[in-house]
Protein backbone atom coordinates (compact mmCIF):
# COMPACT_ATOMS: atom_id res chain seq x y z
CA UNK A 1 0.00 0.00 0.00
CA UNK A 2 1.04 3.57 -1.09
CA UNK A 3 2.04 5.78 1.86
CA UNK A 4 -0.86 8.59 2.09
CA UNK A 5 1.09 11.26 0.91
CA UNK A 6 0.90 12.42 -2.49
CA UNK A 7 2.73 15.67 -3.33
CA UNK A 8 1.16 16.19 -6.42
CA UNK A 9 -2.30 16.07 -5.44
CA UNK A 10 -1.37 18.03 -2.11
CA UNK A 11 -0.26 21.00 -4.33
CA UNK A 12 -3.87 21.10 -5.56
CA UNK A 13 -5.69 21.63 -2.71
CA UNK A 14 -6.27 24.70 -1.01
CA UNK A 15 -7.67 25.71 2.32
CA UNK A 16 -10.94 26.52 1.15
CA UNK A 17 -13.17 26.70 -1.46
CA UNK A 18 -16.09 29.04 -1.68
CA UNK A 19 -19.15 26.56 -2.82
CA UNK A 20 -19.95 22.86 -1.89
CA UNK A 21 -19.18 21.10 -5.36
CA UNK A 22 -19.84 17.88 -6.66
CA UNK A 23 -18.55 17.44 -10.39
CA UNK A 24 -19.92 14.83 -12.48
CA UNK A 25 -18.50 11.46 -12.76
CA UNK A 26 -17.29 12.46 -16.44
CA UNK A 27 -16.68 15.84 -17.67
CA UNK A 28 -14.95 16.57 -21.00
CA UNK A 29 -12.73 20.06 -19.84
CA UNK A 30 -10.26 20.24 -17.62
CA UNK A 31 -10.67 23.79 -16.53
CA UNK A 32 -14.67 23.91 -16.54
CA UNK A 33 -17.02 21.60 -15.07
CA UNK A 34 -20.45 20.31 -15.05
CA UNK A 35 -21.30 19.87 -10.86
CA UNK A 36 -23.98 20.18 -8.58
CA UNK A 37 -23.29 23.08 -6.34
CA UNK A 38 -24.95 24.19 -3.09
CA UNK A 39 -23.89 27.94 -1.90
CA UNK A 40 -25.60 30.73 0.05
CA UNK A 41 -26.56 32.70 -3.74
CA UNK A 42 -27.03 29.32 -5.86
CA UNK A 43 -28.44 25.57 -5.78
CA UNK A 44 -28.59 23.50 -8.46
CA UNK A 45 -26.63 22.57 -11.58
CA UNK A 46 -24.02 24.54 -12.57
CA UNK A 47 -20.93 25.01 -14.89
CA UNK A 48 -17.56 26.09 -12.26
CA UNK A 49 -14.14 26.76 -12.57
CA UNK A 50 -12.22 23.70 -12.09
CA UNK A 51 -9.37 25.10 -9.62
CA UNK A 52 -11.76 27.43 -7.61
CA UNK A 53 -15.52 25.78 -7.56
CA UNK A 54 -16.41 29.40 -8.42
CA UNK A 55 -19.81 29.23 -10.41
CA UNK A 56 -19.17 30.21 -14.59
CA UNK A 57 -22.56 29.23 -15.56
CA UNK A 58 -25.52 28.85 -13.48
CA UNK A 59 -26.92 25.68 -16.41
CA UNK A 60 -30.72 24.54 -13.58
CA UNK A 61 -31.35 25.72 -10.06
CA UNK A 62 -32.98 23.47 -7.91
CA UNK A 63 -36.29 23.09 -6.09
CA UNK A 64 -35.14 21.16 -3.33
CA UNK A 65 -33.38 24.36 -1.47
CA UNK A 66 -30.43 22.81 0.84
CA UNK A 67 -31.03 19.47 -0.12
CA UNK A 68 -30.59 19.27 -3.63
CA UNK A 69 -28.25 16.41 -4.74
CA UNK A 70 -26.96 15.57 -7.88
CA UNK A 71 -25.05 12.93 -10.28
CA UNK A 72 -24.34 12.66 -13.82
CA UNK A 73 -21.85 12.65 -16.78
CA UNK A 74 -21.15 15.61 -19.24
CA UNK A 75 -19.50 15.65 -22.71
CA UNK A 76 -19.06 18.88 -25.14
CA UNK A 77 -22.74 18.65 -26.36
CA UNK A 78 -24.72 17.03 -23.72
CA UNK A 79 -24.84 16.89 -19.77
CA UNK A 80 -27.23 14.40 -17.81
CA UNK A 81 -28.13 13.99 -14.65
CA UNK A 82 -30.14 12.44 -11.32
CA UNK A 83 -31.67 15.23 -9.18
CA UNK A 84 -32.91 13.33 -6.40
CA UNK A 85 -36.16 14.88 -4.64
CA UNK A 86 -35.73 13.34 -1.21
CA UNK A 87 -33.06 13.99 1.36
CA UNK A 88 -31.13 10.78 2.07
CA UNK A 89 -32.54 8.88 -0.68
CA UNK A 90 -31.03 7.80 -4.06
CA UNK A 91 -34.69 6.06 -5.02
CA UNK A 92 -36.64 9.64 -5.60
CA UNK A 93 -35.05 11.65 -9.02
CA UNK A 94 -35.39 13.33 -11.64
CA UNK A 95 -33.59 12.96 -14.76
CA UNK A 96 -32.70 15.52 -16.51
CA UNK A 97 -30.57 16.73 -19.89
CA UNK A 98 -28.68 19.67 -20.84
CA UNK A 99 -28.21 20.62 -24.29
CA UNK A 100 -25.11 22.81 -24.04
CA UNK A 101 -25.54 23.99 -27.76
CA UNK A 102 -29.31 24.61 -27.39
CA UNK A 103 -28.51 26.04 -23.38
CA UNK A 104 -31.89 23.60 -23.12
CA UNK A 105 -32.67 21.90 -20.18
CA UNK A 106 -35.21 19.02 -20.25
CA UNK A 107 -36.69 16.34 -17.80
CA UNK A 108 -36.23 13.31 -19.41
CA UNK A 109 -37.29 10.63 -17.01
CA UNK A 110 -38.21 10.23 -13.32
CA UNK A 111 -38.70 7.14 -10.69
CA UNK A 112 -42.21 5.20 -10.38
CA UNK A 113 -44.04 4.74 -7.75
CA UNK A 114 -46.46 2.37 -6.71
CA UNK A 115 -50.81 3.13 -6.20
CA UNK A 116 -49.70 3.87 -2.59
CA UNK A 117 -47.57 6.81 -3.42
CA UNK A 118 -44.15 4.57 -2.54
CA UNK A 119 -41.22 5.12 -4.73
CA UNK A 120 -39.72 2.01 -6.44
CA UNK A 121 -35.77 1.65 -5.95
CA UNK A 122 -33.66 2.00 -8.54
CA UNK A 123 -30.30 1.13 -9.24
CA UNK A 124 -28.06 3.49 -7.28
CA UNK A 125 -26.60 4.73 -10.37
CA UNK A 126 -25.85 8.13 -12.67
CA UNK A 127 -27.46 8.48 -16.24
CA UNK A 128 -24.47 7.68 -18.90
CA UNK A 129 -23.69 8.87 -21.72
CA UNK A 130 -23.11 7.52 -25.23
CA UNK A 131 -22.94 8.53 -29.16
CA UNK A 132 -25.84 11.50 -28.29
CA UNK A 133 -27.87 8.90 -26.21
CA UNK A 134 -28.43 8.91 -22.58
CA UNK A 135 -29.36 5.70 -20.74
CA UNK A 136 -30.43 4.48 -16.73
CA UNK A 137 -32.45 1.96 -14.85
CA UNK A 138 -35.97 3.20 -13.98
CA UNK A 139 -37.28 0.55 -10.76
CA UNK A 140 -40.53 -0.86 -11.56
CA UNK A 141 -41.40 -2.48 -8.43
CA UNK A 142 -39.97 -3.73 -4.87
CA UNK A 143 -38.14 -6.72 -6.31
CA UNK A 144 -35.10 -5.37 -8.44
CA UNK A 145 -37.68 -5.50 -11.81
CA UNK A 146 -36.72 -2.14 -13.93
CA UNK A 147 -36.80 -0.60 -17.42
CA UNK A 148 -33.82 0.23 -19.39
CA UNK A 149 -34.62 3.58 -20.78
CA UNK A 150 -32.35 4.88 -23.91
CA UNK A 151 -33.39 8.70 -24.97
CA UNK A 152 -32.10 10.23 -27.54
CA UNK A 153 -31.02 13.79 -26.67
CA UNK A 154 -31.42 15.41 -30.02
CA UNK A 155 -35.14 14.81 -30.40
CA UNK A 156 -36.24 13.57 -26.92
CA UNK A 157 -37.16 10.63 -27.92
CA UNK A 158 -37.52 8.09 -24.82
CA UNK A 159 -36.94 4.36 -25.42
CA UNK A 160 -37.94 1.17 -22.97
CA UNK A 161 -35.71 -1.99 -23.90
CA UNK A 162 -37.70 -4.58 -24.91
CA UNK A 163 -36.80 -8.17 -23.14
CA UNK A 164 -34.92 -6.43 -20.43
CA UNK A 165 -36.81 -7.57 -16.73
CA UNK A 166 -33.84 -7.30 -13.71
CA UNK A 167 -31.57 -4.74 -15.31
CA UNK A 168 -28.46 -3.63 -13.43
CA UNK A 169 -25.37 -1.34 -13.53
CA UNK A 170 -25.01 0.09 -17.01
CA UNK A 171 -21.40 1.01 -18.73
CA UNK A 172 -20.68 2.49 -22.19
CA UNK A 173 -17.95 2.94 -24.38
CA UNK A 174 -18.31 4.38 -28.65
CA UNK A 175 -21.72 3.53 -29.00
CA UNK A 176 -21.94 0.19 -26.54
CA UNK A 177 -23.92 0.06 -23.78
CA UNK A 178 -23.29 -2.77 -21.37
CA UNK A 179 -25.88 -3.78 -18.64
CA UNK A 180 -25.75 -6.72 -15.90
CA UNK A 181 -28.81 -8.22 -16.09
CA UNK A 182 -30.39 -11.27 -13.34
CA UNK A 183 -32.48 -13.45 -13.90
CA UNK A 184 -34.57 -12.93 -10.68
CA UNK A 185 -33.27 -11.28 -7.64
CA UNK A 186 -30.43 -12.37 -6.19
CA UNK A 187 -29.11 -14.34 -8.85
CA UNK A 188 -25.88 -13.87 -10.30
CA UNK A 189 -25.59 -10.79 -12.89
CA UNK A 190 -25.09 -12.23 -16.84
CA UNK A 191 -24.19 -9.08 -19.04
CA UNK A 192 -26.05 -8.14 -22.31
CA UNK A 193 -25.09 -5.19 -25.04
CA UNK A 194 -26.86 -3.05 -27.39
CA UNK A 195 -25.73 -0.34 -30.06
CA UNK A 196 -27.20 2.10 -28.18
CA UNK A 197 -28.56 4.01 -31.46
CA UNK A 198 -30.11 1.45 -33.10
CA UNK A 199 -30.85 -0.32 -29.91
CA UNK A 200 -30.18 -3.67 -31.29
CA UNK A 201 -28.18 -6.63 -29.28
CA UNK A 202 -24.32 -6.54 -30.34
CA UNK A 203 -21.30 -8.82 -29.47
CA UNK A 204 -19.77 -7.99 -25.93
CA UNK A 205 -16.01 -7.43 -26.16
CA UNK A 206 -13.91 -10.90 -26.26
CA UNK A 207 -12.89 -10.82 -22.89
CA UNK A 208 -16.15 -10.29 -21.01
CA UNK A 209 -18.13 -12.93 -22.16
CA UNK A 210 -18.97 -15.28 -19.96
CA UNK A 211 -18.29 -13.33 -17.19
CA UNK A 212 -20.40 -13.65 -14.66
CA UNK A 213 -21.45 -11.37 -11.20
CA UNK A 214 -19.59 -8.36 -12.18
CA UNK A 215 -20.61 -5.35 -10.01
CA UNK A 216 -19.70 -1.94 -11.13
CA UNK A 217 -17.76 -2.80 -14.37
CA UNK A 218 -16.33 -0.07 -16.51
CA UNK A 219 -15.17 -0.90 -19.61
CA UNK A 220 -13.70 1.51 -22.56
CA UNK A 221 -13.83 -1.66 -25.06
CA UNK A 222 -10.29 -2.46 -24.69
CA UNK A 223 -9.78 -3.13 -21.28
CA UNK A 224 -12.19 -3.42 -18.11
CA UNK A 225 -12.20 -3.64 -14.59
CA UNK A 226 -15.24 -4.68 -12.07
CA UNK A 227 -16.09 -6.04 -8.49
CA UNK A 228 -16.48 -9.44 -7.62
CA UNK A 229 -18.13 -10.44 -3.98
CA UNK A 230 -17.61 -13.91 -3.07
CA UNK A 231 -18.33 -15.93 0.30
CA UNK A 232 -14.33 -14.77 1.46
CA UNK A 233 -14.89 -11.28 0.71
CA UNK A 234 -14.75 -8.52 -1.70
CA UNK A 235 -12.24 -8.16 -4.78
CA UNK A 236 -11.29 -5.57 -7.50
CA UNK A 237 -10.43 -7.46 -10.83
CA UNK A 238 -8.92 -5.97 -13.81
CA UNK A 239 -8.76 -7.25 -17.44
CA UNK A 240 -6.09 -5.40 -18.88
CA UNK A 241 -6.88 -5.81 -22.43
CA UNK A 242 -9.33 -8.03 -24.08
CA UNK A 243 -7.38 -11.20 -25.00
CA UNK A 244 -5.99 -11.54 -21.40
CA UNK A 245 -7.23 -13.10 -18.05
CA UNK A 246 -8.84 -11.25 -15.48
CA UNK A 247 -6.57 -10.48 -12.41
CA UNK A 248 -7.33 -9.93 -8.87
CA UNK A 249 -6.52 -6.57 -7.90
CA UNK A 250 -7.05 -6.18 -4.41
CA UNK A 251 -9.29 -7.79 -1.92
CA UNK A 252 -11.34 -7.25 1.14
CA UNK A 253 -12.96 -8.75 3.84
CA UNK A 254 -13.93 -6.71 5.93
CA UNK A 255 -14.72 -2.97 3.51
CA UNK A 256 -15.45 -2.92 0.02
CA UNK A 257 -15.77 0.06 -3.05
CA UNK A 258 -18.12 1.83 -3.78
CA UNK A 259 -18.78 4.12 -7.03
CA UNK A 260 -17.20 6.06 -8.82
CA UNK A 261 -15.37 4.06 -10.95
CA UNK A 262 -13.60 5.57 -13.83
CA UNK A 263 -11.38 3.93 -16.96
CA UNK A 264 -9.48 6.08 -19.15
CA UNK A 265 -7.02 4.24 -22.09
CA UNK A 266 -4.18 4.07 -19.07
CA UNK A 267 -5.73 4.54 -15.92
CA UNK A 268 -8.43 2.44 -13.44
CA UNK A 269 -9.70 4.43 -10.45
CA UNK A 270 -11.75 2.82 -7.78
CA UNK A 271 -12.80 4.48 -4.65
CA UNK A 272 -12.95 2.56 -1.08
CA UNK A 273 -15.73 2.38 0.76
CA UNK A 274 -13.85 3.13 3.69
CA UNK A 275 -12.36 6.21 2.20
CA UNK A 276 -9.25 5.88 0.00
CA UNK A 277 -8.81 5.97 -3.88
CA UNK A 278 -7.06 2.75 -5.70
CA UNK A 279 -5.54 3.78 -8.53
CA UNK A 280 -4.12 1.38 -11.00
CA UNK A 281 -1.99 1.92 -14.63
CA UNK A 282 -3.89 -0.76 -16.67
CA UNK A 283 -0.08 -1.07 -19.21
CA UNK A 284 1.78 -1.84 -16.10
CA UNK A 285 -0.34 -3.53 -13.55
CA UNK A 286 0.79 -1.06 -11.25
CA UNK A 287 -1.41 0.14 -8.33
CA UNK A 288 -1.30 2.34 -5.11
CA UNK A 289 -4.21 3.34 -2.67
CA UNK A 290 -4.43 6.72 -1.92
CA UNK A 291 -5.77 7.34 1.78
CA UNK A 292 -5.59 10.54 2.44
CA UNK A 293 -8.06 10.81 -0.87
CA UNK A 294 -12.11 10.37 -1.17
CA UNK A 295 -12.83 10.21 -4.68
CA UNK A 296 -11.77 10.51 -7.79
CA UNK A 297 -13.66 12.15 -11.33
CA UNK A 298 -12.69 12.25 -14.89
CA UNK A 299 -12.20 16.03 -16.40
CA UNK A 300 -10.53 15.63 -19.63
CA UNK A 301 -7.02 14.55 -19.50
CA UNK A 302 -7.19 15.66 -15.56
CA UNK A 303 -8.22 14.24 -12.57
CA UNK A 304 -10.43 15.73 -9.62
CA UNK A 305 -9.40 14.07 -6.59
CA UNK A 306 -11.61 15.44 -2.99
CA UNK A 307 -9.65 14.81 0.35
CA UNK A 308 -10.47 12.14 2.58
CA UNK A 309 -11.94 13.70 6.36
CA UNK A 310 -13.61 12.39 9.05
CA UNK A 311 -14.88 15.92 10.43
CA UNK A 312 -18.22 15.48 11.35
CA UNK A 313 -20.33 19.04 11.24
CA UNK A 314 -23.96 20.08 10.96
CA UNK A 315 -23.09 22.74 8.41
CA UNK A 316 -19.25 21.40 6.94
CA UNK A 317 -17.28 23.89 5.13
CA UNK A 318 -16.94 23.29 1.41
CA UNK A 319 -14.11 20.70 0.36
CA UNK A 320 -11.16 21.57 -1.86
CA UNK A 321 -10.46 19.38 -4.88
CA UNK A 322 -6.59 18.51 -6.12
CA UNK A 323 -6.33 18.38 -9.86
CA UNK A 324 -3.75 16.10 -11.12
CA UNK A 325 -3.08 15.23 -14.76
CA UNK A 326 -3.50 11.62 -15.53
CA UNK A 327 0.11 11.20 -16.41
CA UNK A 328 1.45 12.22 -13.20
CA UNK A 329 -0.93 9.87 -11.52
CA UNK A 330 0.80 7.08 -13.34
CA UNK A 331 4.14 8.34 -12.53
CA UNK A 332 3.69 7.99 -8.53
CA UNK A 333 2.49 4.93 -8.48
CA UNK A 334 5.20 2.58 -6.84
CA UNK A 335 7.85 0.71 -9.09
CA UNK A 336 5.69 -2.76 -8.66
CA UNK A 337 3.14 -4.07 -6.64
Amino acid sequence: MAAPTVTQLRKGWKADWVNHVQPFEVNPSSTKLVAAVKSEGFNGVALVNARTGEVVEQVDASASGEAFQAGGQANEDFAVWKEYRTPNSLDDYVVKAWDRRRHKVSQIGESRQAAGGVTYPSTWQTPVLADGRAAWVEGTDGEGGGDLVVVDLATGKRHVIPGVAHPGRLSAFDSTLIWTESHARGAPTRLHAIDIGTREPVELPQGLKGLRGAGFLVTNGKAAAWVRTDDVGVSLMVLPSMDAKPVEVKAFTDNGFSPPFSITPRLVTASISSGGILFLDLESGRFAIQDDASYAVVAGSTLMVLPFTTAKSEHPPPLPYAQISQNDAIKILPESK
